[in-house]
């Protein structure tokens, strides 16, 4: 592609393929992912809520905030640092208030 290239900007390719699929029926719809080589370029910060030794295995894990209650209350207080909010079954009630 870039050997080929006429443009002084990253060039594109798009690909059209006839399958000679019917996608009104189940069993011939296509779907699929693509993981693209260098991925989206952006980090994703997690913020997990939990207790025990679930804390450890979060921040072992590379989560950016981890805590249980406190953690909550940093939340109602605006911190919203964070792009992905996970927490363990035993935090789902109190998450709820």
């Amino acid at each position: 592609m870039k050997e080929c290239a006429t443009a002084k900007f990253d060039e594109t390719a798009e690909v059209h393929i006839r399958l000679n699929i019917d996608p009104k029926y189940t069993d011939q719809q296509l779907r699929a992912t693509v993981s693209l080589p260098a991925g989206t370029g952006q980090t994703v910060r997690v913020a997990v809520l939990a207790q025990g030794n679930k804390e450890a295995e979060a921040k072992a894990a590379g989560a950016e905030y981890v805590g249980g209650e406190d953690l909550i209350e940093e939340i109602q207080g605006g911190l919203m640092d964070f792009d992905k909010l996970v927490a363990t079954p035993d935090m789902m009630p109190k998450v709820a208030k």
